[in-house]
Order: structure tokens, then C-alpha cells, then sequence
């Protein structure tokens, strides 16, 4: 009999996997893990999101001593309802009873694997936050079939000119945010630039922003804006305890950190971020609001809540504040299908305490 080697046994062996399922999808859902997520109504007013902002009215002016107060004194600031409607967001999966079992009993598969059903839970969710992280930065407010969608800070919640929320800017132009373009002609990053947005914000709002985000490659024009080969202008701190700028944070997944700040604030980038454009934002002042769903006796057993998570695949979790109902749906052979579904809308509570700049060279 001739000499042996591995090939002449392989087939007969034994095929066990290494424990850990190594997802080789990115789907990051950032920003929709930072901002706060709220149920948007209180009782009676689940038909729509609907929130009210003020604006300027009242007036105030020098008088002669002793005079009586004109008509034409008397005036007060303006409400006015903001009005959005519901975007419903959803996946869904199937898996056969006999996959299921198989993959629950088979020897040296995947852990994460063998729990098939929590595998493809969190895919699922991770699809359906990063789904969300796209609109909530491009989302018009309806897609090429006509449904609902977020509408994003990019393509109509920070405006100028036309509505958002069914407030005029025309009308009440405190309503309008800070953009600043170049016609669609590509200019470079500058620091200028980057102070001329931080001006404008405090000049029609007085608050300060907190978040910086747009691409990889602006990003590394921001650090070349204040980095040189003899002066590194950039540094991280290393203080574990400082809730802003520790290495703890600098080690957080979910941070995406840079080291890069600007006026004090943290720049991050984001990969979902449309190219050539940069947000100075003010997080307090957006906000996600979600529809509850309320469960019946019907579905109880059959339903749970959990909080939608973005993910880079392996490691890396962006957990959301966003509840996502996960549903059994009527089984009519022998596979279980689910569904997971989340009704939400993305508001900008303060369009003019952030500021959107755009036309940025990438390269």
C-alpha cells in the first residue's frame, strides 16, 4: 500500500467549526444610538407625530412717562403645531422546523449558529436599525413607492427655504436652519468654513452644538486642517475618568472615535454619511419618536419587545433606545416566520441650533 497523507482520510473526518460566526456585514446605526427615543404621544394622539414650537411675536419698545399702553402693544409669541406622519419600518425571516432543529443539535457548529433563531433576531434588528440610520440622515419623507419615511436631516429636516413639519421658513424664518453650500461646486474643508457654521448657529439660537459627523475621507481633511508634520495639534487624552475626552471613550465601540474635536466638541464619522457634507449638530434638539405597540391577548405569547441594535458584524453594537415589536406570524406549515417592525419618525425639535454644510471636497 502506498504512503498516506491527510487527503486520503479527509472525507471520512470530521468537520467541527470554531465557536464564534464571523458576520462580515456593516450595519452601523451611529446617530440613531445617540439621540434619544421617546413614545411620541400621550393619550388620543396617536394618529400622527405632532409636537408644537414657538415663535417670536411679542414686542417690546421705549415709552413717553406716564402714557397708556397702545393697541397696537399688545402681542404674544406664536405657536404653532408641527405635524409629521408615521413611517412604518420592517423585516422579516423563515426558518423550517427541520433547520431549525438541525442546527440546534449539531456538534461543532457555530454557537451562535446552533441558536438560530437569536442569530437571525439580531441581523434582523441590526438590518432594520441601519435601514433607519440611512433615513434618518437621507430619507425624504417617502420612498419610490409612495410609503413614509423618516424624513432625513439632509433632505428636509434642516432647511432653509420650503417646510419642514408643515411650518413655512417663508413664514416664520426662525423655522429655517444654518446651510451653508457652494452651489454644487466642490470646495475645500476649512476652518473658516467650520467657524462660520458655529457662528451661525449661535447666531439664530444661542445654544451650543455638541456633535460633529460627516464622512471618513472629510474627516481626514480635518485632521490635516490642524495637524503638521513639526505641530500635531491633535492629541487624545488619556484621563480614563473624563466622560468626554478618556480613554474610555476613545475605546467605546459605539463612539467611532476619531481624537478629533472641534471647539470642544467630538467629531465622528459616520459610514452612512452622504459624501461631501458635514453636520454640526445639536442632539438635544432632535429626537426619535416611536409608536408603542400595544399587545393583545391574541399575540402575547407570541410577541416581544426588544430595543433595536446596529452593528459593524462582530464586536461592534450601536444599541438603540427604539423598541422593536418582534411577531409570530399565523403558521401554515412547517417553518416559523417572524416579523419585526417598528413605526417611528425622526424630529427636529430646533432646526436652527444645528447646521448642515455641504459641497466638501472628499479627496
Amino acid at each position: 500500500m502506498a504512503g498516506e497523507n491527510l487527503a486520503s482520510v479527509n472525507s471520512a473526518l470530521s468537520t467541527f467549526f470554531a465557536p464564534d460566526l464571523y458576520k462580515q456585514w456593516n450595519r452601523t446605526a451611529l446617530l440613531t444610538s445617540m439621540l434619544a427615543a421617546r413614545q411620541a404621544t400621550s393619550a388620543g394622539g396617536g394618529k400622527s407625530v405632532n409636537f408644537v414650537v414657538e415663535f417670536s411675536g411679542n414686542q417690546a419698545a421705549t415709552v413717553a412717562e406716564g402714557s397708556d399702553v397702545a393697541s397696537t402693544e399688545f402681542a404674544s409669541d406664536e405657536n404653532v403645531p408641527a405635524v409629521l406622519p408615521w413611517a412604518h419600518y420592517r423585516t422579516a425571516f423563515q426558518i423550517s422546523e427541520t433547520e431549525y432543529a438541525a442546527a440546534l443539535s449539531s456538534g461543532g457548529t457555530p454557537d451562535a449558529l446552533r441558536r438560530l433563531f437569536d442569530d437571525r433576531v439580531m441581523g434582523g434588528g441590526a438590518r432594520l436599525m441601519n435601514t433607519i440610520e440611512r433615513d434618518l440622515l437621507i430619507g425624504t419623507g417617502v420612498d419610490s413607492l409612495g410609503n413614509p419615511t423618516l424624513v432625513g436631516l439632509y433632505n428636509g429636516a434642516l432647511v432653509n427655504s420650503g417646510s419642514y413639519a408643515g411650518i413655512s421658513t417663508a413664514s416664520y424664518p426662525e423655522w429655517a436652519s444654518n446651510i451653508l453650500g457652494n452651489g454644487g461646486v466642490g470646495r475645500a474643508l476649512t476652518s473658516d468654513l467650520l467657524a462660520q457654521a458655529d457662528a451661525e448657529i449661535f447666531a439664530g439660537s444661542s445654544e451650543p452644538w455638541n456633535l460633529a459627523m460627516t464622512t471618513a475621507q472629510i474627516t481626514r481633511k480635518f485632521e490635516g486642517l490642524f495637524t503638521s508634520a513639526t505641530v500635531p495639534m491633535i492629541r487624545m487624552n488619556d484621563n480614563p475618568s473624563d466622560p468626554k475626552y478618556g480613554l474610555g471613550n476613545a475605546l467605546d465601540p459605539q463612539a467611532q472615535p476619531t481624537g478629533l474635536y472641534y471647539k470642544g466638541q467630538p467629531l465622528i464619522r459616520n459610514q452612512m454619511n452622504p459624501a461631501g457634507k458635514l453636520l454640526l449638530l445639536n442632539t438635544r434638539k432632535i429626537e426619535i419618536k416611536y409608536l408603542p405597540h400595544p399587545i393583545s391577548p391574541d399575540d402575547a405569547a407570541y410577541s416581544q419587545i426588544v430595543e433595536g441594535e446596529g452593528s459593524n458584524g462582530f464586536g461592534t453594537i450601536q444599541a438603540t433606545k427604539i423598541p422593536i415589536r418582534i411577531a409570530m406570524l399565523a403558521k401554515t406549515g412547517e417553518s416559523y416566520k417572524v416579523m419585526m417592525t417598528v413605526t417611528l419618525q425622526s424630529c427636529v425639535t430646533r432646526p436652527n441650533a444645528s447646521a448642515l454644510i455641504s459641497d466638501v471636497l472628499e479627496s
